[in-house]
């Protein structure tokens, strides 16, 4: 968490966000449409054992784009 960036900082091989070429150091702008400095870490673990699917707002150079990613268990 830094500031108005959430900061990507590792992807699970052959998860949804590495199929959708996300990678370690990329930046999130918003979670559910929400600004992420709204967003504690305690909240956002609630939300992740709660939802199926969660859109997060990641920023590439000055564009902004929505990507919807799927919750997976990380251990069946």
């Amino acid at each position: 968490k830094a500031g108005a960036y959430w900061r990507v900082v590792g992807v699970v091989p052959g998860s949804n966000a590495a199929g959708a070429g996300r990678e370690e150091g990329d930046l999130i702008t918003r979670i559910n449409d929400e600004p992420v400095e709204r967003w504690s870490q305690p909240r956002f673990e609630a939300l992740v054992a709660q939802s199926n699917e969660i859109a997060f707002t990641f920023i590439v150079g000055q564009r902004p784009f929505v990507l919807k990613l799927k919750v997976m268990d990380l251990v069946p």
